[in-house]
């Protein structure tokens, strides 16, 4: 089986915190989030960070832990093939031999998978989600699966352009003439080619919705 998504942590603790962050709320033990810190001369140095800027550190946190539980995923998904003898379900990595560790069986079998998880998380996504959908015999809504895409290559939007500018190559990854982003009021507004994302807090809670259904997916394995 394997692990469930701690649905409870994303939404109490990131998904909480995002809702409390963009409402500019001051969280326990921590400075207000509308700031970022610097190490200036040995000192921290608070930075006042925008709205949009903000938007966007959340966004990407956000993506960032899905790919940890992708990760996790496949770990559970490869030890679960192993012991149930699903092997043929197991993508074709390479390994190096070396770092096998071959006391017994069952540390073969773990060094193995660790192994095949370090070399999934460095996959491309669109790679890794047909991976992980084949490893665990898990069917997904086709839409479900078009958003998440979305929101990882808009992550790797604002990672390469930090105003958020659309290239080809991005509009590639999604198979579309543009990016579909909420505003402020909920309603959609398409970004093409050279325009500039700008993320809102309907879209980041379009994010966490999609996180929770597709995360779902993952329960148990058949």
């Amino acid at each position: 089986m394997v692990k469930r998504f701690l649905e409870a942590e994303l939404l109490l603790t990131i998904g909480h915190k995002t809702k409390r962050a963009v409402k500019g709320q001051k969280l326990p033990g921590e400075q207000w989030l509308n700031t970022s810190s610097n190490i200036v001369g040995g000192q921290i140095e608070l930075v006042p960070v925008g709205l949009s800027d903000l938007l966007v550190l959340i966004h990407a946190m956000l993506i960032q832990e899905w790919l940890i539980f992708l990760d996790s995923v496949f770990g559970e998904a490869v030890l679960y093939c192993f012991k149930n003898g699903l092997t043929d379900r197991l993508p074709s990595m390479s390994l190096n031999i070396k770092k096998m560790e071959t006391d017994s069986l069952v540390k073969m079998r773990e060094s193995i998978c660790f192994a095949l998880k370090e070399v999934f998380s460095f996959i491309n996504y669109p790679d890794k989600i047909r991976i992980i959908h084949k490893i665990s015999n898990v069917s997904c809504d086709e839409v479900l699966k078009q958003e998440m895409k979305k929101q990882v290559t808009v992550r790797n939007v604002f990672q390469h352009s930090r105003d958020g500018e659309v290239r080809q190559r991005d509009l590639d990854v999604i198979d579309s003439r543009s990016f579909e982003i909420l505003d402020d009021s909920g309603n959609v507004q398409p970004y093409k080619l050279g325009d500039r994302i700008k993320l809102s807090k309907p879209e980041i809670d379009r994010l966490i919705e999609t996180i929770k259904l597709y995360s779902q997916k993952f329960e148990v394995l058949k």
